[in-house]
């Protein structure tokens, strides 16, 4: 009966490690554009004089939106290694860059 490849659904998981946060963006949000959802078709349309048009070609507020996401997510993954491991890495300057990610008015 399991509909998975996990017992437990993604959110669960982001929520016992501590990412509850970056749920939303950086896995809910890409779930829903790369699956065939009305939310994917509407980030595509744009409204002109003449009605709804495809907006073809790139979408960098997405694609930025992404990366940045993904940034976030490889920053948390070395802060746990560098706990786990006991490495000793200084990675305050990263986590600070992640800060920057996580923050809705930061522009690349």
């Amino acid at each position: 009966d399991q509909m998975s490849w996990t017992k437990k659904d993604l959110k669960t998981m982001a929520d016992e490690v501590g990412m509850a946060q970056l749920y939303a963006g950086a896995a809910f949000w890409p779930t829903l554009q790369i699956h065939a959802t009305r939310t994917a078709l509407d980030m595509r349309l744009k409204v002109t004089a003449d009605g709804a048009m495809y907006a073809d070609g790139p979408q960098r507020h997405h694609a930025d939106h992404a990366l940045g996401q993904a940034h976030i997510c490889l920053v948390y993954l070395l802060h746990g290694h560098n706990e786990y491991f006991r490495l000793g890495l200084d990675i305050d300057a990263l986590s600070a860059d992640a800060q920057q990610c996580r923050d809705p008015e930061h522009q690349v």
